[in-house]
């Protein structure tokens, strides 16, 4: 991008989905407000028809299409483009068929833009690793997940896979725990493309079934130890594997919805 930057005192706004450094001054957009979303959703709908009353008539059905866009703008302004095609398509049975379908990205996709084509552009600028590391997160069943817990899951060294799950959040396919340091969550609509792209390369048999298997088992093995190191720490007289520690009992909190879902 430097070579397009204008001289002098002229500014200049980027925008990309990959983080751009040495350019100036970064800002990261976050996904938008439920009610921003909403309102994105009334806009791109009265851009196409001035006249459109669906979202006032029935708000908690816009609520739902906003939420089950993820709140993202692409997908708000693909719905939208969807619901114009069909004037009398009610907000509740586009919210209903996004909530209900096996793989809600095919639901996002107007045949000029798609989502899961973003999401493809993003994971092909990365390396072979990476995009294994993407893959394997979606195996996690919780919420977020520690840096040490996505090191048991992808069999690497801590430091190593702490770089690779940077690389990943500087691609914004994943982002940090914004309340708990050393955690990283994933946005719904991404886990859903991730679980796709691990169903891909088993069906192509560019990585064998029982890799997901083994990690899998890895990390379940990996909580149930956290668990178990907790509740020495809580009480001393419980007859477990291993003692526990202040250190233990904390992470252990964080990751403690994971072991809930598995």
């Amino acid at each position: 991008m430097q070579p397009l930057v204008p001289p002098g005192h002229h500014g200049m706004l980027v925008t990309s989905r990959h983080r751009l450094t040495g350019l100036g001054r970064m800002r990261t957009v976050n996904r938008l407000q439920p009610d921003d979303a909403v309102a994105l959703l009334e806009a791109a709908l009265k851009n196409n028809n001035p006249d459109d009353p669906r979202v006032g008539e029935d708000k908690e059905a816009a609520d739902r299409l906003a939420s089950a866009c993820g709140y993202l703008p692409l997908a708000l302004q693909i719905t939208a483009a969807l619901l114009a095609q069909d004037p009398g398509q009610p907000l509740s049975e586009r919210a209903d068929a996004l909530g209900g379908t096996e793989s809600v990205l095919d639901g996002l996709d107007d045949g000029e833009r798609s989502l899961r084509t973003m999401f493809d552009q993003s994971l092909e600028r990365l390396t072979p690793q990476e995009q294994d590391l993407f893959r394997l997160l979606a195996l996690n069943p919780g919420p977020n997940i520690s840096t040490p817990a996505a090191a048991v899951l992808a069999d690497q060294p801590q430091s190593a896979t702490e770089r690779l799950l940077a690389r990943l959040a500087a691609s914004h396919l994943i982002e940090r725990t914004p309340a708990v340091r050393g955690r990283w969550q994933m946005h719904d609509l991404l886990r859903a493309y991730a679980h796709e792209q691990a169903t891909a390369a088993m069906d192509r048999g560019r990585t064998p079934r029982r890799r997901y298997d083994q990690a899998h088992d890895r990390l379940i093995h990996h909580y149930i130890q956290h668990a178990q190191a907790a509740s020495t720490h809580l009480d001393p007289l419980a007859v477990l594997s291993r003692p526990g520690s202040p250190i233990g009992t904390r992470r252990w909190n964080g990751s403690m919805p994971n072991a809930k879902t598995s």
